[in-house]
């Protein structure tokens, strides 16, 4: 690998904008765009949605590492209740998988998502710190659905300074067979029941070549769900890393 592929931690601030060949080839098997602006977070789905068909989760904020939800109304878009406004998370809460392409992504009763839009796209997570783990896997692994990217978009982007850029940059998904994630892990790097910055970091194989990569995630609570900011040009930041080891491993 030269030494500009290995440098790739770099953000890029456009689609498709990658010092590596090897990053370019993960965010077009993976459908990692880089979320440059975008203005249609911030409204509700205008479709009907229905509840989410993931498993239980058993898991309390307690035994994830974070404290009990804070005696508040919640605020959710789907009802979901639990508010916890500071805080972090320790260890891997509990959950059951699903897939978009080839790419796994957590879900529970309790954090999210507890809702899918009539266009497929999943929403809806509580307002924790858990809540905000959940959404960001959730939306690493949604940017690969090329059937409800643009509609996915217009939802989880924020009101916002780059709110139409980002919009006009990350409509399109694309998929190529070859590619495979094996573990994902996860940090909760600020949470402040505002806002939350949370890096899902996986490993897998491309056409046989291992990879490790991280996805950085700026999130801001809007419209009672977790949104991507866009208050800044590259809510969402891919980099290749050399291991997961100081993620919490969450699945692998």
């Amino acid at each position: 690998m030269s030494e500009e592929e290995e440098g790739a931690a770099s953000p890029f601030t456009r689609p498709g904008f990658i010092a590596s060949a090897l990053v370019v080839a993960l965010v077009v098997i993976l459908g990692i765009v880089v979320v440059v602006t975008h203005k249609g977070g911030g409204r509700t789905p205008a479709t009907s949605a229905t509840a989410s068909s993931g498993g239980s989760d058993a898991a309390s904020a307690d035994s994830s590492g974070s404290a009990p939800p804070q005696e508040a109304e919640s605020d959710s878009v789907c009802g979901l209740t639990g508010v916890v406004m500071n805080g972090t998370v320790s260890q891997a809460p509990q959950a059951q998988w699903d897939y978009i392409g080839v790419f796994p992504y957590p879900t529970s009763d309790q954090y999210g998502p507890a809702a899918t839009a009539d266009e497929g796209y999943r929403y809806c997570f509580q307002h924790s710190p858990q809540g905000a783990v959940f959404a960001a896997a959730t939306a690493a692994a949604q940017a690969n659905n090329p059937v409800s990217i643009k509609e996915w978009f217009a939802y989880v982007t924020a009101d916002g300074t780059y709110h139409d850029q980002i919009l006009e940059e990350n409509t399109d998904a694309d998929t190529t067979t070859g590619a495979r994630v094996n573990s994902i892990g996860f940090k909760v790097l600020s949470y402040s029941g505002d806002s939350a910055t949370i890096d899902i970091g996986f490993s897998g194989l491309i056409n046989g070549n291992p990879y490790v990569a991280s996805a950085v995630e700026y999130l801001v609570w809007q419209n009672g769900d977790w949104k991507l900011s866009s208050e800044t040009q590259s809510p969402l930041n891919l980099a290749m890393i050399p291991t997961l080891d100081n993620y919490i491993v969450w699945r692998s």
